[in-house]
């Protein structure tokens, strides 16, 4: 008998993204790494890049604060999601498509180094 895959995030595609507001306490998430967050990111966007999550996961706040993740394609995003899902936060989405997708306005400028230490 095959087993099925239960997914335990969500995945909404980053297009959707400014129809669709985050809710007040949401935490939206740049995997990339800080060279390309100064690049351009999204508004209100945190960067913590990708090998780092594991250990600022502490950082994200309580298990049920819902976590939005992006990267440049979408593959990292996926990854990050499940691991986040897998250490017990129960809010995930992953924005799909990543922002190569993406063709709203993104802010330039500094990462913020509070979690990325």
């Amino acid at each position: 008998m095959r087993k099925l895959f239960h997914r335990a995030y969500q995945t909404r595609s980053i297009r959707k993204l400014s129809r669709i507001p985050l809710p007040p306490n949401a935490l939206l998430i740049d995997l990339r790494e800080p060279e390309e967050f100064q690049c351009g990111h999204l508004s209100g966007a945190i960067n913590i890049p990708s090998g780092f999550l594991s250990a600022c996961m502490g950082q994200l706040g309580s298990f049920s604060r819902p976590l939005f993740v992006y990267c440049q394609s979408g593959e990292r995003s996926k990854k990050a999601c499940r691991l986040l899902a897998e250490s017990g936060f129960s809010q995930v989405t992953n924005l799909s498509g990543g922002l190569d997708l993406w063709d709203g306005i993104l802010e330039i400028g500094p990462y913020s180094e509070k979690f990325v230490r």
